[in-house]
């Protein structure tokens, strides 16, 4: 029979594996996208565990890494700052604007050091954009293009 994808669920083989409410409870700004959108987000980056919940494929441990010591944390930030204003190419940073991971204030400071960085912060989305949202688009084709 194989595999269908709908809406709410996958069907693998006639059975109806739910996946979109789960989701969309783990990940809030799930919602504010149209439920094509988010059926295409959601669908290639979920499955089911053994015992019949749903997870992300992500490594769930991919937040809970070895803290560095505070020099070498201090060391590793002011190398990484030092590359950033080094960099003398086109730079365009597109960011959920409600990502947890790339705050707006490291964004600040990475347009303060790279003016001509362009920069597109996506409303109602976490920490990765799909780059599929309206914002996102329309900074890809101002890049790429130099239009609007």
């Amino acid at each position: 029979m194989g595999v269908v994808y709908t809406d709410e669920c996958i069907v693998v083989n006639g059975v109806r594996l739910h996946y979109q409410a789960w989701a969309r409870e783990q990940y809030p700004w799930l919602a504010g996208m149209p439920q094509e959108q988010a059926t295409e987000a959601v669908r290639w980056a979920v499955r089911e565990n053994p015992d019949g919940r749903w997870r992300f494929k992500f490594d769930p441990a991919i937040g809970r890494a070895v803290r560095p010591s505070p020099e070498t944390a201090d060391a590793a930030r002011r190398i990484w700052w030092s590359a950033w204003s080094a960099l003398r190419c086109p730079v365009l940073l597109i960011r959920g604007a409600e990502s947890d991971i790339l705050s707006a204030a490291t964004a600040d400071e990475m347009q303060r050091r790279q003016p001509a960085m362009l920069r597109a912060d996506v409303p109602g989305v976490g920490h990765a954009p799909t780059l599929t949202e309206p914002a996102a688009l329309a900074a890809l084709q101002r890049f790429y293009l130099g239009s609007t």
